[in-house]
């Protein structure tokens, strides 16, 4: 379990590891060889995936996510401008924060912004981590992740016991 666990397809702390999005690794079905592995460990009575993160955790089981943590970007310049925006400490310099970002929020998808309030720009940063976060592991889950933890039935137990898991 520990290989699967260093493995390029998670990233992320010790005993907090989640899904990164890697290229190579889906076209190589990297996700669903490790998911039927991991399936094989738990259902033949082995180690568990003790390292998944409480997000990734919520995701295999079909639970809520749990509140979005912005040390859960992975990526360093990303996450670097988002602790910019939020350390701003008026509109003015919000503003000009989110047009230092405008690069990066348009990969993500966000290209119209309208901050208005203080509380706006905790919004914003928000749903850029959320974008970025919960988006990369989507895609890597549906890369045959899910696909390969349900090869011997451990995703759907997973999901009607999630305790078990």
């Amino acid at each position: 379990m520990w290989d699967i666990r260093d493995s390029a397809i998670f990233e992320g702390p010790e005993g907090a590891k989640r899904l990164s999005l890697d290229v190579h690794a889906s076209h190589e079905a990297l996700y669903r060889t490790i998911g039927k592995m991991i399936s094989v460990c738990v259902v033949l009575g082995g180690v568990g995936p003790h390292f998944f993160s409480e997000r990734l955790f919520a995701a295999v089981c079909g639970k809520p996510a749990p509140p979005l943590n912005l040390e859960e970007v992975s990526h360093t310049t990303l996450k670097a401008h988002l602790e910019n925006i939020k350390k701003a400490e008026d509109l003015s310099e919000v503003k000009n924060k989110l047009e230092e970002s405008v690069d990066w929020l348009s990969l993500l998808g966000l290209k119209r912004i309208v901050v208005k309030t203080m509380e706006d720009r905790d919004g914003v940063v928000e749903l850029v981590a959320q974008q970025f976060v919960q988006g990369s592991m989507q895609v890597a889950l549906e890369h045959r992740f899910k696909y390969g933890l349900n090869s011997l039935g451990l995703l759907e137990a997973s999901g009607n016991h999630p305790d078990s898991f």
